[in-house]
């Protein structure tokens, strides 16, 4: 079995982990222009409430968050302002935020349960990504992690 995220060979009756499980696994990205795009992801269908993933070679990974955790690194809270703005003022929701991440580290367990500071992202309430009611858009952090649906600064 390969993982789905880093394509390495992982023993699946060495983990013990069942189908649906994901592996722990490190991505690092040598090249500094490209970058991870991580997202929540709204659509509606099998995929409906789950981490999107996309790697810079053009694979697309989502991440059940019941199970697992994401941990980024060097990262970036990105958001299309205009798209937003109307979002905000009563359009259909469209994707228009994500975070870019030069590392992913995804959990399946020793999970990370901090959770002093939050990032959150909602154009109906806000077109901004917020920390503290303070505007963080384009800003970046040194470490992010999942807790279910939520980001939080490590």
């Amino acid at each position: 079995m390969y993982c789905k995220h880093c394509l390495a060979k992982k023993d699946e009756t060495k983990f013990g982990l069942s189908q649906y499980m994901y592996y722990i696994c490190i991505i690092k990205l040598s090249t500094m222009s490209k970058s991870i795009k991580v997202r929540f992801n709204l659509g509606r269908g099998v995929n409906y409430m789950k981490w999107k993933i996309e790697y810079p070679d053009g694979r697309v990974i989502y991440s059940d968050p019941e199970f697992t955790q994401l941990v980024m690194k060097e990262c970036t809270f990105k958001n299309y302002k205009k798209t937003a703005e109307k979002i905000y003022n009563g359009a259909e929701k469209v994707v228009c935020a994500w975070i870019l991440c030069k590392e992913l580290e995804v959990r399946t367990d020793n999970f990370i349960t901090e959770k002093n500071i939050q990032a959150r992202y909602n154009p109906r309430v806000q077109p901004n990504w917020l920390i503290n009611d303070v505007v963080v858009d384009g800003k970046t952090s040194e470490r992010i992690h999942t807790i279910n649906r939520g980001v939080f600064i490590s």
